[in-house]
């Protein structure tokens, strides 16, 4: 936010009061009256900053000095980069405001209005003239707003995705050419700390930032937009987005605007894994699961993993009526398998529509184990990798792995079944495996060559 305003070098403080459009007063404030306005007009209010002038460099205010009851609610910010020319009443002062930060009460106002005003007190908590005012200004890159307007959707197990849809509109009465883009979040949102950052945020409209001309009577409508190398891709479908606007005013500092987009999918994968067992008797290698959801689903293909290679060794049809349950089914098959050292399984899930999901790997031993854990192979080749082979696939261990110097080079937790270790440097090594519910701890070394 940009603020620039031509004011005398006795300036005291500046402040803004950030409104939703629909919720903005209907009677304004009279800043003409010279008293600043009061706790109860501003009590409809998303957030006020305050900005102490009187310090160098000028500080933002925690609190509303002029009128403490009811509690004004209070914007953030970065403390503003503030800079001056010329002098006295022709001093003009620009202000930068960067991460303001308001509490929004909801994810759906369209557009937010602020008043501007300064004061000439001789302290910031008198309640007395203000020297200039802004009031009603739309708070937007000096003439533009940007809106949303559906979410962009792409679910699995749908054949054709939601719209895609988002407005750019302005209030500007004369054509302005802005620049949009749309950029793939980097999970920031989905953790609580959203925060739009152009290193991180990849671009991934194709032709890059689209040109386009817009004004207050000729926003521009993007649906079901083919710039989007994003929408059609099912690997996104729990992705969120960022439109970026960005607009040059006429001999200025370009401006932009970026607004994250959630993901409104409800990302349910075709089949929930509630649990995946291995188990091995005689010649018996024995394989049961449990779906606790099944939506879409064809059936199940088990996969073996020995000498190097992935297997089909059978196709187990879904016990779900029509391909959907809610329920939890049981599954189990066995494959008579006779092998030598380690023999791995995962389940391949396939659904009507073709797509399909992995589960977890479970891992077998022919070789018999003391402990919570085999280490395989031991010597290990010189690309450093090994599995860990536990010894109770329903249990949870730790696991850390220690070289010769006693350090922790890699450490997993809450592993069940096996866990792939690798890029280990040549060496001596000790896994050290402790199962969580008996607190049983055993260490295996093995030998990186």
């Amino acid at each position: 936010m940009v603020i620039v305003a031509q004011l005398n070098n006795g300036n005291k403080g500046l402040w803004v009061h950030f409104w939703d459009l629909n919720s903005y007063p209907t009677t304004p404030w009279n800043y003409a009256n010279g008293s600043a306005p009061s706790a109860t007009f501003l009590s409809t209010s998303l957030g006020t900053l305050g900005v102490n002038n009187s310090l160098t460099p000028p500080q933002l205010l925690s609190s509303y000095p002029f009128d403490p009851t009811p509690p004004v609610k209070m914007a953030t910010a970065n403390t503003p980069v503030v800079t001056s020319t010329g002098s006295g009443s022709n001093t003009v002062f620009t202000y930068l405001f960067t991460n303001v930060t308001l509490d929004l009460p909801s994810c759906t106002i369209p557009e937010i209005k602020a008043d501007v005003w300064s004061t000439q007190a001789s302290s910031l908590g008198s309640n007395t003239k203000t020297s200039c005012s802004f009031p009603g200004r739309s708070l937007s890159i000096g003439s533009l707003s940007l809106g949303i307007n559906g979410p962009l959707k792409r679910c699995m197990g749908k054949t054709t995705p939601s719209a895609l849809s988002f407005d750019i509109t302005t209030d500007a009465l004369s054509p302005i050419s802005v620049t949009y883009e749309i950029r793939k979040d980097d999970n920031n949102f989905s953790t609580g700390q959203a925060a739009y950052d152009p290193t991180t945020d990849i671009a991934v409209t194709t032709g890059g930032p689209q040109t386009v001309t817009i004004s207050a009577s000729t926003p521009l409508n993007v649906l079901n937009s083919t710039l989007f190398t994003g929408y059609n891709n099912p690997a996104e479908a729990a992705t969120n987005y960022w439109i970026v606007v960005t607009y040059t005013p006429p001999n200025g500092t370009p401006y932009s605007i970026a607004s994250i987009n959630k993901n409104q999918c409800s990302n349910t994968l075709p089949v929930s894994f509630k649990s995946f067992t291995a188990s091995r008797a005689n010649a018996a290698n024995t394989l049961k699961w449990t779906t606790s959801t099944e939506i879409n689903n064809k059936g199940f293909y088990i996969q073996r993993f020995y000498n190097g290679q992935w297997t089909n060794v059978m196709f187990v049809a879904t016990k779900a009526e029509n391909g959907n349950s809610s329920s939890d089914l049981n599954y189990s098959v066995n494959d008579v398998f006779n092998f030598k050292g380690v023999v791995q399984y995962r389940i391949q899930q396939v659904d009507i529509d073709g797509r399909s999901k992995y589960s977890d790997v479970r891992s077998l031993s022919s070789v018999s184990q003391a402990g919570n854990a085999l280490v395989y192979p031991n010597p290990a080749a010189s690309n450093g990798n090994v599995s860990i082979i536990l010894a109770d696939a329903t249990s949870s261990y730790d696991i850390h792995i220690i070289d010769n110097a006693g350090r922790i080079v890699k450490q997993f937790t809450a592993v069940r079944g096996n866990q792939q270790v690798s890029g280990l440097p040549r060496g001596q090594y000790m896994a050290r495996v402790m199962d969580k519910v008996s607190g049983e701890s055993t260490v295996d070394k093995f030998i990186v060559q």
